[in-house]
């Protein structure tokens, strides 16, 4: 189900989360692996966790978030900010 047709936002089916399969300018596209960097207390996810992204959103005034899918979380769409992933 498609939230917002402008930023792709949306709900599939067998999912968690929300998220867009759209690429931002400048971002990785779909289906490029990340891992996790700057782990801060609480996350669930810990430096050199790997994923894989799904899409991006980017905004002048607030920066890049990219949608990921981790290894050991399959069909769950996370949001994570940019500087927090690194790309190999």
């Amino acid at each position: 189900m498609i939230i917002d047709s402008k930023s792709g936002l949306c709900q599939e089916a067998g999912w968690e989360g929300i998220f867009t399969r759209k690429t931002a300018e400048g971002c990785k596209p779909a289906g490029t692996r990340a891992y996790k960097t700057s782990t801060l207390p609480g996350d669930s996810h810990q430096d050199g966790a790997p994923c894989t992204v799904l899409g991006s959103l980017s905004h002048p005034d607030v920066g890049t978030a990219y949608f990921v899918e981790w290894d050991d979380k399959p069909k769950h769409a996370c949001a994570i900010v940019a500087h927090r992933l690194r790309f190999d």
